[in-house]
């Protein structure tokens, strides 16, 4: 019998999954904002957001069902998964339009929910309406953060770096005649 992974490596295994086999550009995890909801991992894909929240437990799975977000109140996350050790929680379970990943050693299984490798759900059954201004205020607390580690002078030539880049590769691709 393999031990029980802590929630700090749920968390861990739930960022990797949002990047690898979720496809998200950019991921962040456990971070505070001005939000209301602090998701264990949240992950940028083009324009829509994944959740993952991590339960090592059937009472923090309980616990987490009587939060504002998960009764109505405007949520992150325009798809959501609960991540949890394999056998803990079962799909039947999940809030309604939520995914469930389970753990089982080295491997993250996607017990329900929208599959990552396709191009989001076309069909609807697995999307929410997510809290835009909850997303942006976590997103730039995530800039804001990389800004104080780095230095204002240093995020500012890099951010701009990064974009006159883009823009020069847009350009040449327009001009090729490669359109977007």
């Amino acid at each position: 019998m393999s031990r029980a992974e802590s929630h700090a490596e749920l968390v861990e295994r739930a960022a990797r999954w949002l990047r690898n086999s979720a496809g998200c550009s950019f991921v962040a995890t456990e971070i505070a904002s001005s939000a209301w909801e602090s998701p264990d991992a949240i992950g940028w894909r083009n324009a829509t957001t994944i959740v993952v929240e991590c339960k090592t437990s059937r009472s923090d799975f309980r616990a987490d069902a009587k939060k504002p977000w998960r009764r109505g109140f405007p949520a992150l996350g325009t798809y959501r998964y609960m991540m949890a050790p394999a056998g803990l929680l079962t799909a039947d379970e999940m809030p309604p339009g939520w995914g469930l990943l389970e753990v089982s050693r080295r491997r993250v299984i996607r017990a329900c929910g929208m599959d990552p490798h396709r191009n989001c759900d076309p069909q609807g059954d697995w999307q929410h309406e997510s809290n835009a201004v909850g997303e942006t205020k976590l997103l730039l607390s995530a800039l804001k953060r990389l800004e104080l580690s780095i230095g204002e002078k240093d995020f500012r030539r890099m951010s701009t770096q990064s974009y006159m880049r883009a823009k020069e590769e847009g350009q040449a691709r327009l001009a090729q005649g490669g359109g977007q």
